[in-house]
């Protein structure tokens, strides 16, 4: 039977005074020693096989237990998860390796995909999906991505310049130029958009079928818990659940309680608006996602929208503009252009526009900002996944006189701050550690304080030099399926123990009935 998370079994009703069969107890310690050998964790490390498989036995002890998104869920089995994204209709069988893929008949739904795990190479075709398989100490498994221009972690664009990551979107050909063959991908985790619509899972190509084609529907969640809630999603995959579940659970309370912290400050008016310049035309915008809507309400801010009689097919209309904008304490410029000209562009507010703002009262005042206090590529990165982080950077915003102890991540003060640029990567220290958690600790609750992974220096070592090993370490845990498993040290083989020591089990037992 299938589970969607861990649950205590009860305990059997049981006279006071009643006790234990002395074999019962052996059994009991039995168990518990067998369970001891195989190991108390989910098998990690890529393409770990398991060494044997019993089908009484529950591959994945670890669990996602936070549940906070609305774009996918799991069902748990002895040796296999069912993933289901519902508004999209796809699912995904994981099996453990090493255990026998589960019988297709049984899963009516067509398209649904069989994959072995945990998986070892991996296309993440979305720079917003990066921190999901950082955060779990798996960017090691990043073999393909997007172009190298959108990698901002300093780490990730040493690998891809070391260890030969490919592009796996810009100008994408699978009939000339297949990045997902070249590089031997397990699983494409495509973006949620259509723009990979051309990736369907074993479609045929020159260089052979597409391996499992599997989706990360962030545009399913209307809250922030739910777009950390992926983090989970994608620890499935690695069977790295216990770290996910800990950290989303982690940045979920330090958010709640940063939301408890603000909630009786005075509302702050907030503009949310930026522009674009093509073809001669000044356009204004005010669009904002819903949840990112509620994340500024969250902090005590009030989103005034657009002005009235706002067209955003037409120029901005800039005097309805300034007129709108007085209304506003604080000016969220939610676009990368308004200072001088960064990213090649040619056009930016302080160079060819600053004479139609200088008067807005929230720039005047010097309560304007923009997304690009740690490099734009990052607000569509990082910050994605650490919404509590953008929310404590917008409660220092909204409430300075809060004296809140945080430096801002995200949000770059126009006047006096500048963009400090895309990280270099000879700024790396760890090449595969793992990405660290940004949040202070909520005020008045030291508890809250990141933790963030607790293996900074990933489990495969800064350059690899421990992957080997990761997964050997797990009792049942052997790198190449079918091979016996060795100890640690690898000295000497070690032969399935379970099934002959079950056999003598009952024979004890058996005797022990007899005698007693």
């Amino acid at each position: 039977r299938g589970s969607r998370r861990r649950s205590a079994s009860a305990a059997s009703p049981r006279h006071p005074q009643a006790m234990p069969a002395p074999h019962s107890v052996f059994l009991a310690c039995f168990l518990a020693a067998v369970r001891s050998a195989r190991g108390t964790g989910n098998i990690i490390g890529g393409g770990c096989c398991a060494y044997e498989y019993d089908s009484s036995y529950d591959y994945f002890p670890d669990k996602a237990t936070a549940f906070f998104s609305a774009g996918f869920s799991v069902e748990y089995f002895k040796s296999y998860k069912v993933v289901t994204i519902p508004n999209r209709g796809e699912r995904y069988v994981l099996f453990q390796r090493g255990t026998p893929e589960p019988d297709h008949g049984q899963f009516s739904q067509a398209g649904t995909a069989f994959i072995p795990i945990p998986i070892e190479r991996a296309a993440v075709l979305s720079n917003a999906y990066f921190p999901y398989f950082e955060l779990l100490g798996e960017r090691r498994s990043m073999v393909v991505t997007t172009k190298y221009d959108y990698l901002n972690e300093p780490c990730l664009q040493k690998m891809a310049l070391e260890d030969g990551g490919l592009d796996g979107v810009t100008g994408r050909d699978l009939a000339s130029s297949n990045p997902f063959a070249t590089n031997n991908v397990d699983v494409i985790f495509r973006w949620s958009g259509s723009r990979d619509d051309d990736l369907v899972t074993g479609a045929e190509t020159t260089a052979g079928p597409l391996p499992p084609v599997v989706r990360v529907d962030t545009g399913a969640e209307t809250t922030a818990a739910g777009f950390m809630g992926w983090i989970e999603y994608v620890s499935l995959f690695f069977n790295r659940e216990r770290e996910a579940s800990r950290m989303v659970g982690e940045m979920k309370a330090r958010y709640d309680c940063i939301v408890s912290y603000v909630r009786l400050q005075p509302p702050v008016r907030v503009l949310y608006s930026s522009f674009s310049y093509r073809g001669g035309v000044v356009k204004c915008s005010f669009s904002d996602s819903t949840w990112h809507q509620a994340m500024i309400s969250h902090a005590g801010g009030e989103v005034i929208g657009a002005y009235p009689g706002y067209d955003s097919s037409g120029p901005c209309d800039m005097a309805a503009f300034r007129e709108h904008a007085e209304t506003a304490d604080v000016w969220l410029y939610k676009s990368n252009n308004f200072q001088e000209g960064r990213y090649g562009s040619t056009w930016s507010v302080m160079w060819n526009f600053s004479s139609e703002v200088a008067g807005v009262k929230a720039y005047s005042n010097g309560r304007t900002f923009d997304p690009n206090g740690n490099h734009f590529r990052d607000f569509w990165s990082s910050r994605v996944v650490q919404l509590d982080v953008e929310l404590e950077d917008l409660v220092v915003i909204l409430h300075p006189g809060l004296n809140y102890k945080h430096e801002r991540v995200y949000w770059l003060d126009v006047k006096k701050e500048v963009d400090p640029g895309r990280p270099v990567p000879d700024s790396c220290t760890c090449k595969y550690g793992a990405q660290q958690l940004k949040a202070d600790a909520c005020p008045g609750n030291p508890a809250t304080a990141p933790q963030g992974n607790l293996q900074p220096d990933s489990d495969y070592g800064c350059n690899g030099e421990l992957a080997a090993s990761v997964c050997n370490a797990h009792p049942m845990g052997v790198a190449v399926c079918g091979e016996q498993k060795e100890d640690i040290s690898g000295s000497r083989k070690l032969t399935p123990p379970v099934p002959l020591a079950s056999l003598l089990l009952l024979n004890f037992v058996a005797k022990f009935e007899i005698v007693s």
